[in-house]
Parts: structure tokens; C-alpha cells; sequence
């Protein structure tokens, strides 16, 4: 009774995470997240009174005001679009991936991640900054082992394999960032970047895998 409850329970997260907002609602923080770092680094330079004490925390407020916005929209579209399409009380299992969509995520996002690390290490110079100290060289690395934990942690709870694809991520570029002496607010920019980059990769091939695996009532019922 508890395994089928168990089953049960998962394949409601799977149904109710497996159209792909999550993704997009992350990955398009974490976009968010890489411009906001790249902001700071740009004006900072000049150490004006503005750039230094005013503007990280309007930006502070800008990046939380976004992420909220983002979170509200992807409710909306849940409600209004993916919610509509199970027609069911029990949640039903999603098909399988096509083969072009499951090469993607599995080829094409490690494809891309092998290819920053590897701009990253030819580049390694341009990366590195002067009067570099012990927090700003681990910092990349502290966040790239905390949302690798966070993703690993995600896809044993909700049963979603690609998540730990989006663990690896993190932790692989995080690793490089370190070996290339990469710190500080570049860094980040780099890290939110690539996982921004991965998992809106991932959120559209499971959204318009989601929209071509459901359909609303009404269209179920004029089929039969």
C-alpha cells in the first residue's frame, strides 16, 4: 500500500514538474541573476558613491521584483495553460521524450557545457583577476556545489532525470571556474549563465514535449 502510495505521489510531482515551467522559472532567474552580476561588475568599476553603496541594492530590488514577476507569470501559464490539459483526477505519466528532444537535453547541453569549460580554460587569463583573495577564488565553487546539492537533491525527490544532468552542470563548471583561477563577479556571471542557459534549454523541450503528450478536455472529447 505505502509503495503505491508512493508511486501515486510521484507521478503527481513528475506530471505536475514535468512540463517544463520549473525549468524555465529557474533557468530564467538564473539568467536574470547573470545580467544583474554583469550590471554591477560594469558600473562598479567607476567607485563612485552611486555605483558602490546605491546601486547594489537598487539592483538587489530590481533582481527580487523580477524573480517575482517570473514566479507569478509561470503560475498563470500553469494554471491557464497546463493545468487544462490533464482533464483527469489522477495525473496520467507522460510518453517518453522523442529522440530528437531526449538528444538534445542528454548531447546538447553537455555539448555546450564541454564547450564553455573549454573557453574557460583557453581564456583562463582574461578570467582571472588581480589581487585575488580566498573568498572570491571559492565563491564560484561554494554556489556551483550548492545548486549542484540543490538539482541532486530535486531530481531524487521529484523523479526527473535530466536534473541531475542540471547538477552536473553546476558542479563541472563551478570546477572550472576554480582550476582556471576565475573569481569573484565573473564568475558568477559565468555560473547563472550556464545553468540559466541549461535549464531554459531543458524547460522548452519539456514544455513542447508536455503540449504534444496532453490535450484539453474539450479536444479529447470531440476525438472520440
Amino acid at each position: 500500500m505505502n509503495d503505491n502510495l508512493k508511486r501515486a505521489q510521484l507521478r503527481a510531482a513528475q506530471y505536475q514538474h514535468g512540463d517544463g515551467t520549473i525549468d524555465l522559472t529557474f533557468g530564467s532567474v538564473f539568467l536574470l541573476a547573470a545580467i544583474c552580476f554583469w550590471g554591477i561588475y560594469k558600473i562598479s568599476s567607476s567607485h563612485s558613491m552611486f555605483s558602490t553603496k546605491i546601486l547594489p541594492v537598487l539592483t538587489l530590488a530590481g533582481f527580487l521584483g523580477a524573480a517575482i514577476l517570473i514566479d507569478a507569470l509561470v503560475k498563470w501559464f500553469k494554471r491557464r495553460v497546463t493545468a487544462p490539459r490533464n482533464g483527469s483526477v489522477i495525473p496520467r505519466k507522460l510518453g517518453p521524450l522523442s529522440r530528437v528532444a531526449h538528444r538534445s537535453i542528454w548531447i546538447g547541453i553537455p555539448v555546450l557545457t564541454i564547450g564553455l569549460m573549454a573557453v574557460l580554460f583557453l581564456f583562463r587569463a582574461q578570467f582571472q583577476m588581480e589581487n585575488q583573495d580566498a573568498a572570491n577564488v571559492l565563491l564560484p565553487l561554494f554556489w556551483g556545489m550548492l545548486f549542484g546539492g540543490l538539482w541532486f537533491l530535486a531530481a531524487r525527490k521529484i523523479g526527473l532525470n535530466h536534473f541531475y544532468l542540471m547538477a552536473v552542470v553546476s558542479l563541472l563548471v563551478s570546477g572550472m571556474l576554480f582550476v582556471t583561477g576565475a573569481a569573484g563577479i565573473p564568475a558568477m556571471v559565468i555560473l547563472c549563465g550556464a545553468l540559466g542557459t541549461a535549464l531554459t534549454i531543458s524547460g522548452v523541450i519539456m514544455m513542447l514535449h508536455f503540449l504534444q503528450n496532453t490535450g484539453l478536455p474539450n479536444e479529447a472529447a470531440s476525438g472520440n
